[in-house]
């Protein structure tokens, strides 16, 4: 009876059940998280973002980050991290760095490192005008002439932006970086924290095990291991019984 019981058989039949136990609730969870990511663009998980200042705290971004910010006639142009807003309105996502901002009669004027960005009194994106060599800031002149600075030229433009000419220095208001108000600030601040992690990282990170860090990389790599084990034994077991089942089928023959 003892030997039986240590048996390589009932050994396996042990492993199996509790490989079985220890994995179920992380398959569960792939399973659950794999269903939800095949349908990504039926559930728009790309174009919803987390809220929970729980999970937002999780990955990092509660952290105040700092404003970049310029005064257009009334409005307020400001850029966080690589998101330009108008007041506290998001308006592009821009890798390129603000470096000001204008207000003439017919359209408001963004200025990042090497592209200008035209936008109405509303805030509606007009176009975009890509430059060839980087501006180190913009201004303007009572007569709504544009001007932009390099690094040691100033240039303005008589034919909508589309080119530039050499100029002088000469009554050009050029735009400064200011300060925000600290209520704009603060709502600028809470409106790109609840724009950055949709719920289709959220739930990659959860699948692969990332949102818990290396340790939950290694659980969810563990538990694909297991379950080739799993796999293999439960294999194993049915083949044994199928063996053993023709075998006493023709010794009663």
């Amino acid at each position: 009876m003892k030997n039986a019981r240590k048996s390589p058989w009932r050994l396996l039949y042990k492993l199996h059940r509790y490989l079985g136990l220890a994995v179920s609730m992380i398959l569960i969870l792939l399973a659950i998280t794999g269903i939800a990511l095949n349908h990504t663009d039926d559930w728009q998980l790309n174009s919803r973002y987390i809220k929970s200042p729980t999970l937002l705290n999780w990955y990092g971004v509660n952290r105040p980050s700092a404003i970049r910010s310029y005064q257009a006639g009334p409005h307020w142009i400001s850029q966080l991290d690589q998101q330009s807003y108008f007041n506290t309105q998001a308006l592009i996502t821009n890798n390129q760095l603000l470096v000001g901002a204008i207000s003439t009669e017919r359209f408001i004027v963004l200025a990042f490192e090497k592209q200008l960005l035209l936008i109405s009194d509303n805030g509606t994106v007009i176009e975009k005008i890509p430059l060839e060599a980087p501006i180190d800031s913009i201004g303007v002149t009572g007569q709504d002439t544009v001007f932009i600075r390099l690094d040691t030229q100033i240039k303005v433009s008589h034919d909508g932006l589309l080119s530039w000419q050499s100029a002088l220095d000469s009554g050009i208001q050029w735009s400064e970086e200011t300060a925000l108000t600290e209520p704009l600030s603060d709502q600028i601040q809470q409106t790109h924290q609840q724009h950055i992690i949709p719920y289709e990282r959220f739930l990659l990170d959860l699948h692969s095990g990332r949102l818990f860090g290396e340790v939950g990389v290694f659980i969810v790599d563990l538990s694909g291991i297991l379950l080739i084990v799993l796999t293999l034994s439960g294999c194993w077991i049915w083949l044994r019984h199928r063996l053993k089942s023709r075998f006493h089928n023709k010794r009663l023959r």
